[in-house]
């Protein structure tokens, strides 16, 4: 049986190290600084240069809505596994994504949850290394209640929060938050809420989508920001939860 660590030696190839904050405690003085000058602000950013293998061990989160889950979200968790030595994958499917419902036919988050787990109990290289959580579930019923305040939508930004602070209560690194995510949904965080909180508390681990270039930056509220991201090497997916939907619309 594989595991997270059996896995990583299937993937050989390392990614070319971009500019990164790894979710672990940053050594300056052993990997030293990159200047970068971003002509669009006229000033310096001073961005480390660190290792992906800092990311030994650690765990990564891979939230979306997975409305449905398919084998390309399998691929991209187990791609990131070996390339980067992820001890596991955390699935948290979106609650109530203020994206999605009001023109998307959402299956509950509760199915959402039961596919996921039957996908990845399925998956040899996965079914030991990766696991579901219901946090936006969990969010999206307090809010539901009205015991959380504002509106009933769950923003990523409050998931990113909550996870930070599990992690802060269990003892861990409260460093950046290692995410997966696609290079599409990634161009389009610069309208997502508290943006710029986001960028300065995630690092990006960005799978490659067709149509969507790398990105290293986003224009947020006219200004460029740099994002502490890492490229995960494998073929491009292209494959969506949107074009499954329209096929099964079509039978």
């Amino acid at each position: 049986m594989l595991t997270g660590a059996s896995i990583k030696e299937v993937y050989k190839k390392r990614t070319e190290t971009r500019d990164t904050l790894p979710p672990t405690q940053i050594v300056l003085s052993l990997h030293g600084v990159l200047e970068r000058f971003d002509n669009s602000i006229g000033n310096f950013l001073m961005l480390p240069f660190l290792s992906p293998t800092l990311l030994q061990g650690q765990t990564a989160w891979f939230l979306g809505t997975f409305n449905p889950v398919h084998q390309g979200h399998m691929a991209v968790a187990k791609a990131a596994i070996g390339q980067f030595g992820l001890q596991s994958v955390v699935f948290v499917p979106a609650g109530n994504s203020p994206w999605k419902h009001q023109d998307v036919a959402m299956t509950s988050c509760d199915q959402r949850i039961a596919a996921l787990q039957s996908l990845i109990s399925s998956d040899i290289e996965l079914k030991e290394c990766a696991v579901v959580s219901d946090v936006e579930a969990r969010l999206a019923d307090l809010k539901s209640q009205e015991i959380l305040p504002e509106n009933k939508v769950t923003y990523t930004w409050e998931t990113v929060a909550t996870l930070q602070h599990q992690r802060k209560q269990a003892g861990e690194s409260p460093a950046r938050l290692p995410l997966l995510i696609g290079s599409d949904a990634l161009a389009g965080v610069s309208m997502w809420a508290k943006a710029r909180w986001l960028v300065d508390n995630v690092c990006w681990l960005q799978a490659p989508r067709a149509g969507t270039p790398w990105l290293d930056s986003l224009d947020i509220d006219g200004e460029t920001v740099f994002l502490n991201t890492l490229r995960i090497s494998m073929p491009v997916v292209d494959v969506s939860s949107t074009q499954l939907r329209q096929q099964a619309a079509l039978v």
